[in-house]
């Protein structure tokens, strides 16, 4: 059997899923499948990459502005 094209892989993998194949070896090639295919990439350019936890920020928090604006508690040399 020779090296398939990437659509006769595609059938291949799916008629050996299918037939709970998870390993396939000929003479000219070999690969081994997990048990689901993997997912279709979204053809839509303009989708949204998914967030996990909150974004990073140049501002100061609350509470850094509060130490800010007092002096971020640092001591003042008092000239006289």
């Amino acid at each position: 059997m020779p090296i398939p094209t990437a659509k006769e892989l595609k059938k291949l993998a799916k008629a050996c899923r299918e037939a709970g194949i998870h390993y396939f070896k000929s003479a000219d090639f070999e690969f081994t499948l997990t048990g689901v295919a993997p997912e279709k990439p979204s053809k839509n350019k303009f989708a949204l990459n998914e967030t996990q936890g909150e974004i990073e920020s140049d501002s100061l928090t609350e509470e850094e502005l509060l130490y800010w604006s007092t002096n971020g508690g640092l001591p003042v040399e008092i000239e006289t």
